[in-house]
């Protein structure tokens, strides 16, 4: 009669080592990947906005005829926030950990007027004669396309942190 046998051997040939980082990253997140999806986040913001389309792809609302009479918006038909181009420039990125980052406002508006973050609250909900231009989010389409990105992120640092090259 012969009995049944087993046998256990252990991979360690920098296979534990790479199960810890691994593991690491994903308790812990990781700051670069949020500042690439911070950076892709605000793209798609400045992208979608210079074609002058709200946060669910709808136009904005058109320029007055009395804004339009005004030199500094002589040819532009289409609103796009960027006439300075200082309150859309002033959007910053923060990383607050590996899996959370903001993106806001800082700094004066042109010629020492109203700061840039109440400059964007004027143009995001429409205050005084300026209409509601909702710019600051993200499209559903936008969303999904942060979000792939994400992924594809993930997925490479998660290979980088495999092999070895943190």
């Amino acid at each position: 009669m012969s009995s049944g046998g087993s046998a256990s051997f252990i991979v360690r040939d920098g296979v534990t080592a790479h199960v810890q980082a691994l593991s690491r990253f994903v308790v812990h997140g990781d700051k670069g990947v949020m500042r690439e999806v911070a950076v892709t986040a605000r793209q798609e913001i400045f992208n979608r906005t210079a074609t002058g389309k709200d946060i669910n792809d709808r136009p904005f609302t058109p320029y007055s005829k009395n804004t339009l009479k005004r030199p500094e918006y002589r040819g532009k038909r289409i609103p796009d926030l960027d006439l300075s181009g200082r309150m859309l420039e002033s959007l910053h990125k923060q990383v607050l950990d590996g899996f959370r980052a903001r993106l806001f406002f800082q700094g004066q508006g042109g010629h020492g007027k109203i700061g840039n973050s109440m400059l964007a609250r004027v143009h995001q909900y429409g205050m005084g004669n300026e209409p509601e231009r909702a710019f600051f989010g993200l499209s559903a389409r936008q969303r999904v396309r942060v979000k792939e990105h994400a992924h594809q992120v993930i997925y490479d640092r998660a290979v980088k942190i495999w092999k070895g090259r943190r």
